[in-house]
């Protein structure tokens, strides 16, 4: 959320590679700016929104850490995500989406796919404002 401060993992995609749910900072060098987004896409996949759901490889996937936010979209009558049609994902890329997606800029709507090495890291956890300390992924 605006203002909350994470600990970001630099070291992590090091160690092992990204996969799908981790929350990544991905640098904007052009723009000198950094965005916190949640990985859905991994390389070689083909994914696409139908009905405000999430498929992978043609195969249903949950996302239960939408949840508050897919409330606040039905209170609105509208859908959180929308409808897109079937990306697929190249090598060394990935498709991120913020979990805010009634405003997110990401790979649906600016940000598009987002080379492997444009990843700065994983975040961890938020250490501020410390009444919100919590773990991230």
């Amino acid at each position: 959320h605006n203002g909350e401060r994470l600990f970001v993992n630099k070291l992590s995609y090091s160690l092992h590679d990204i996969h799908r749910g981790d929350i990544v900072i991905i640098k904007d060098e052009a723009k000198n700016k950094h965005y916190v987004k949640r990985v859905i896409g991994l390389p070689g996949e083909k994914i696409e929104m139908k009905k405000d759901q999430l498929y992978i490889d043609d195969k249903k996937v949950s996302e239960p850490y939408l949840k508050t936010n897919r409330q606040i979209a039905n209170n609105m009558d509208m859908e959180l995500t929308g409808d897109f049609e079937p990306v697929q994902i190249p090598k060394n890329e990935v498709f991120v989406m913020g979990d805010n997606r009634l405003y997110s800029m990401d790979s649906r709507n600016g940000l598009g796919l987002i080379d492997e090495k444009r990843i700065v890291g994983k975040s961890e956890f938020v250490f501020y404002p410390i009444k919100k300390i919590r773990k991230t992924t």
